[in-house]
């Protein structure tokens, strides 16, 4: 098993991504289904904020798409920033990000990857699409922009 966790190669785009919303002030998490010790190395050599946490399935002792997954995801960030925010899961799986949605998380899928959503299947679709990870971030801050000018014009 061991030669198949010695080389963690993420996403194109996925590092600056995460530098984006870091540099935004929200917390990232990456919600693993593979080694967590092989995550946090790559974090380790890659980018060290404390805002980047990782959550691997092993410890909670369920596989995504579990509700408990993303419910821990929610529970841990509020105890860390002691708000309640949105929550967003960007993803190329949709299993992932149907998952999250039960749990009341935003979705966004990331289309670079050879796979359709699967709306047939799910019967709903995702909130926002990107072509990159970077491109979902942005269009996550983006919405968000527009729903604080909105309840702004209301008060």
């Amino acid at each position: 098993m061991a030669a198949f966790e010695s080389h963690l190669q993420p996403t194109a785009g996925a590092l600056e991504a995460i530098e984006t919303a870091v540099g935004a002030g929200w917390y990232v998490w990456i919600v693993t289904q593979s080694s967590q010790q092989l995550v946090l190395q790559y974090l380790q050599d890659h980018c060290c904020s404390p805002r980047v946490l990782i959550m691997s399935c092993d410890e909670l002792k369920v596989a995504k798409p579990h509700a408990k997954v993303y419910a821990q995801v929610m529970r841990r960030t509020i105890q860390l920033s002691q708000k309640i925010e949105s929550f967003y899961m960007i993803s190329a799986h949709p299993w992932d990000l149907e998952g999250s949605k039960n749990v009341s998380m935003k979705t966004v899928h990331v289309t670079n990857v050879p796979e359709s959503y699967g709306e047939q299947v799910y019967g709903r679709r995702p909130d926002l699409v990107g072509i990159n990870p970077l491109d979902c971030v942005e269009k996550v801050m983006e919405y968000e922009h527009r729903i604080q000018v909105q309840y702004a014009a209301l008060l």
